[in-house]
Formats: structure tokens, C-alpha cells, sequence
């Protein structure tokens, strides 16, 4: 179906639509902590909730997965009606230009290949870092990934980040992902915790300048594409 259809007619739960909403409401609170009127009652939490609902009946093959309301929420913030926002939120996460090969919180064996590749030769110390103390990406990326870095940003600097990834499409991913290392290698150097580690990338105060975090992502030099897999391979 196209993605730009009008919501279907809510149907009765199934076992795995109940699931469902016991996800979402598991999620929105985490989501945006710092802007109220999605939480407690505020004005837009039941519009949130009423959002990814619907994307969950009109694709029960895809769900609702953890990162989802972070890019509803996005665009509830920028889209005039509810309404543009769900079309929006269907066009994003449908699209391979987005999300190759689909949203979902597995990447794969050619994307990883990719980013490591990109990761050692931008940041090959921060690189050796990482495995010698066994710093996996599931441990940040995939995280990174279905929010569109929302989770990790401030919120300013994640509205810079996105007019730029909504134009370039994934390609940007892997640039965006390299400036962030980049910004938080000087404290990611200094530990050797794993724990430690994790939170720093999971962290949104380590990257409150956002001036610093874009000037960081255009030093990441990723010249080749992949037309196959949609990532850039650095020569």
C-alpha cells in the first residue's frame, strides 16, 4: 500500500497490537524527557500516542520498535497536523533512501562492514579503542540509527542533523555517526569501562555545542557510494 493512504479504521487488538501498546507506552516517556507537553498529560503525549498507533495498524508487518517515537515526535514538532505527520512518519520509515534494507533494529553484514571501514580510517585510534575493550554496535549504532540521532542530540543540533540526513538520505548516516565519535573521543579515550563508555554515547550533554558537533562531522571524509546498500565507502 502507499504510504501516503489514509489511516485504516482501528481494528480490535491482537495479542501482538497489545504488546504493541504496552511498547509505546513504555517508550514515550523516554522520549524527549525535556519537553513536558509530551509527558504527564501534556498536550501532545496523546497525540504522540495516537500517532504511532495508527503507523502500527496501518503496518502491523513492521510494529512499533524502540527509537520509533522519537522520529513521530520529530515530526509532530515540525509538521503542521497530525495527520502530515503520520504520512511523513510512513514515507521515512518505508523508505530504503532512509532505512536500508528496512527499519529495524538489526543492521546488516554490509553496513557494518562500511561503517567499520569508515570508522578505522577517520578515527583509527578511537577504532583500536573500541576493540580492545570489545565497544560492539549495538552497544550505540543501531540506537544512533532509529531515532535519527534524537536520542543522543539536543534537540537544536538534532533539527540541523535531520534537514541534512532527509536530504542526503542514509549516506549521511555513517558521516553523522563519525562526527559524533569524533566530538567524543577525547572522553571515550580516557576509560576503559565499558559501562563508562556506554554512557558517554548515550549521553546528550557531551554534545551540547552543536557548532562543534557539525564542524567535527564535515572533517569525516566518505567519498565513495555503494549504490547496492545505499552507504558510502571511504577510498
Amino acid at each position: 500500500p502507499r504510504s501516503t493512504s489514509p489511516p485504516p479504521t482501528p481494528t480490535r487488538p491482537s495479542h501482538s497490537q497489545d504488546h504493541t501498546v504496552i511498547d509505546i507506552d513504555v517508550d514515550i516517556p523516554r522520549t524527549f524527557p525535556y519537553l513536558s507537553f509530551f509527558h504527564d498529560g501534556g498536550e501532545w503525549e496523546g497525540k504522540l500516542r495516537r500517532l504511532l498507533a495508527t503507523y502500527c495498524s496501518y503496518r502491523p508487518d513492521v510494529g512499533y520498535i524502540q527509537g520509533m517515537s522519537f522520529l513521530a515526535a520529530m515530526l509532530l514538532l515540525s509538521m503542521d497536523t497530525p495527520y502530515d505527520a503520520f504520512v511523513a512518519l510512513a514515507n521515512l520509515v518505508n523508505s530504503p533512501r532512509y532505512f536500508s534494507p528496512g527499519y529495524s533494529p538489526m543492521l546488516g553484514t554490509d553496513q557494518k562492514t562500511v561503517f567499520d571501514d569508515s570508522f578505522s580510517r577517520n578515527l583509527p585510534l578511537l577504532f583500536s579503542h573500541f576493540q580492545a575493550h570489545d565497544v560492539t554496535h549495538d552497544l550505540y549504532l543501531v540506537d544512533w540509527r532509529l531515532s535519527i540521532f534524537c536520542r543522543i542530540l539536543p534537540l537544536d543540533t538534532a533539527v540541523r542533523i535531520w534537514d541534512i540526513f532527509l536530504r542526503e538520505g542514509e549516506t549521511f548516516f555513517v558521516k553523522c555517526s563519525l562526527g559524533i565519535l569524533k566530538t567524543l573521543a577525547p572522553s571515550l579515550a580516557k576509560t576503559s569501562d565499558l559501562s563508562e563508555v556506554v554512557k558517554i554515547l548515550r549521553d546528550p550533554s557531551n554534545l551540547s555545542e552543536t557548532d562543534v558537533v557539525l564542524e567535527n562531522i564535515s572533517k569525516i571524509r566518505i567519498v565513495e557510494t555503494n549504490e547496492e546498500t545505499g552507504f558510502c565507502k571511504q577510498s
